[in-house]
């Protein structure tokens, strides 16, 4: 090691199973556990876009879905793209999308 690899006596790289590794990599490597990863519970159903001649039946979809009268279920169609639901579960996420999509809504799961 040569004086440009160390600042004041650390070393800027580390000698480990035969090669040369910066610092940083080493520790990261070294403090690599196992990484959990939590699934995601709730989903938010976004309306993108409906072709103009399919909006009806969109708008009979949507109130059949939620709790919209005509006027708010037509509204929420007009503004696209539009959350249609917020925070809900993986099976009404699913049944929401099957339902729209059958309807020819492009829809987004975020």
């Amino acid at each position: 090691m040569t004086e440009d690899d160390s600042v004041i006596g650390i070393p800027k790289r580390s000698w480990k199973k035969g090669q040369w590794w910066p610092v940083s990599l080493a520790i990261a490597r070294a403090d690599a556990g196992p990484t959990i990863v939590e699934e995601k519970t709730e989903f938010n159903v976004v309306i993108e876009d409906v072709p103009s001649s399919l909006r009806i039946s969109v708008i009979n979809v949507v109130k059949a879905l939620t709790s919209l009268a005509l006027k708010e279920a037509k509204d929420l169609i007009e503004g696209l793209p539009k959350k249609f639901k917020e925070g809900v579960f993986k099976d009404e996420v699913e049944e929401a999308k099957k339902q729209l999509e059958e309807a020819r809504a492009k829809i987004a799961i975020v």
